[in-house]
């Protein structure tokens, strides 16, 4: 039934998400929770010269990063959830159809588009709200593409 393909894309997209995003906040709060309580100096002095510079780093970086970008994770983990669900659609109909399979591989292409954009992006320094902006602009064409796709092999179906 098609309404599986939704369910497997809300699944391994949800699985993903919940993973990504309750590592990175747990990591982020034991960080808070050592320098609100002073446990970063004693920290600090169990490491070598390395390791004291990798872990002030760390907390630089956290202390420094705007509070906007830990509500950015979960809207992108939203974005990529939806994004899933509609590429989840094109796989089942590539293997509802069988034959040439041509869905599967423009949700493959489509995958490492979303993927390959967001990297790029950043690493070109793109503010963050750009880069959300393009994965939520693709992710919505994609559920517009899975959409058509749907339709399309309901009424055949009819």
């Amino acid at each position: 039934d098609p309404h599986n393909a939704l369910m497997y894309g809300a699944g391994h997209g949800g699985f993903e998400a919940l993973v990504i995003l309750s590592i990175g906040m747990i990591n982020n709060l034991v960080y808070a929770i050592m320098i609100n309580s002073g446990a970063v100096a004693t920290m600090m002095a169990s490491l070598d010269a390395a390791g004291q510079q990798a872990f002030q780093a760390g907390i630089d970086a956290l202390i420094q990063t705007s509070p906007f970008l830990f509500l950015a994770a979960p809207l992108e983990r939203f974005a990529a959830v939806t994004a899933q669900i509609a590429l989840s659609v094109l796989v089942w109909f590539a293997a509802k159809e069988g034959g040439p399979l041509k869905w599967y591989p423009v949700a493959i292409l489509l995958h490492f588009l979303i993927d390959a954009l967001a990297v790029i992006l950043s690493g070109l320094g793109a503010p963050v709200l750009a880069i959300e902006a393009v994965i939520w602009v693709l992710a919505i064409g994609y559920v517009c593409l899975a959409r058509q796709v749907w339709k399309k092999s309901v009424q055949e179906v009819v």
